[in-house]
């Protein structure tokens, strides 16, 4: 029996939670064996593990070079269709029941690949995942906010191209410093016009103001948002939106510069504010980890109570850009869970 608060919950608890992961690269959360295996072709790569694996506090510009390799390696189909069936795999060996995974196809055609081929072997590994373990997943196309914006609404284009086939949203993603996303407002229209919902990395390692016109642009969720308490006005448009944050506490903690422990992070602070929640790994292979260790590093850090983790958990399936139909199935899951174990 566990009592007051979650930190006293045994992991394997917090294992067998029915769990959401919205905001995962695929070449962020490759297997490290994968990584050595695919890289063996790579010329001139030496000290793999260290370069894709960074240090628990470095740059977000650091943090971004370990793509270097794992992009460098998912540049065939093959490759590119394992490594999304071993995410899938990975994740619902933990019990995550619903995840959308992201990434930027337009990076993996050095080999001759079209794009379209991209999508659709990434989309093949996760079909065949859904076949074999019991999780629902989705695919958000990410465009780079240092490309050009003719480049983010190319890949706006595509994901429309496979809109009800797998493909629920585009993304902007990338650096920060120098790339506000209003850059690519127009990806953003075009997107939005053709029904596909939309998210934006914004406040992750600085600049609040980007969490504001991620929201002016229209973005449904915010990418990180950890900055967003330095802009108040900002901060109350979120809650009185209930605009939710993809908090990702490892990767934030890695990367944002204002941390030095999970205690340090705001994400309770914006809960306590009424900002729906959800906790996500970002990047499985750069921060070693899996949903149950980021849920349950805060649950200990906050020392969140058995009703916040229900809401966090109720938020992430609120926030998923699931159909209604899918949603109210991981709901079921949810109440059947928690019916089962009352605290």
């Amino acid at each position: 029996m566990i009592y007051g608060n979650i930190a006293y919950m045994k992991r394997d608890l917090v294992y067998d939670l029915p769990k959401v992961d919205l905001h995962v690269h695929l070449d962020g959360s490759l297997r490290l064996g994968t990584v050595m295996e695919l890289a063996r072709n790579l010329p001139g790569l030496s000290n793999i593990k260290q370069i894709v694996i960074p240090p628990l506090r470095c740059s977000l510009e650091r943090y971004l070079a370990a793509f270097d390799v794992t992009v460098a390696v998912l540049q065939t189909e093959v490759s590119l269709t394992r490594a999304a069936y071993e995410l899938c795999e990975d994740a619902a060996k933990e019990n995550v029941i619903y995840m959308e995974i992201r990434f930027a196809p337009l990076l993996h055609l050095r080999k001759g690949l079209t794009p379209q081929q991209v999508v659709e072997a990434v989309l093949a590994g996760m079909t065949q995942a859904e076949k074999n373990y019991p999780i629902e997943t989705n695919l958000i196309l990410c465009a780079m906010k240092q490309e050009l914006p003719a480049t983010s609404e190319k890949v706006a284009r595509l994901a429309i191209e496979y809109l009800s086939k797998g493909v629920v949203a585009i993304d902007l993603a990338g650096p920060e410093v120098d790339f506000p996303p209003i850059r690519h407002h127009k990806a953003v229209e075009i997107a939005r016009a053709a029904g596909l919902h939309v998210t934006i990395h914004a406040g992750e390692g600085c600049c609040a103001h980007h969490v504001k016109q991620a929201i002016d642009l229209g973005a449904e969720r915010i990418g990180h948002g950890v900055y967003l308490y330095e802009d108040k006005k900002t901060e109350n448009e979120a809650v009185r939106r209930r605009i939710p944050l993809e908090i990702c506490p490892t990767s934030n903690l890695q990367i944002s510069g204002i941390m030095n422990s999970y205690a340090d992070h705001p994400m309770k602070h914006y809960l306590d504010k009424g900002i729906p929640i959800t906790l996500n790994t970002d990047n499985r292979l750069m921060s070693q980890i899996d949903v149950t260790h980021e849920l349950s590093a805060v649950s200990d850090a906050f020392c969140l109570s058995w009703d916040e983790i229900k809401m966090i958990l109720s938020d992430s399936v609120n926030a998923a850009f699931a159909s209604e139909d899918v949603k109210d199935h991981l709901r079921q899951t949810h109440r059947r869970y928690f019916d089962h174990y009352s605290f």
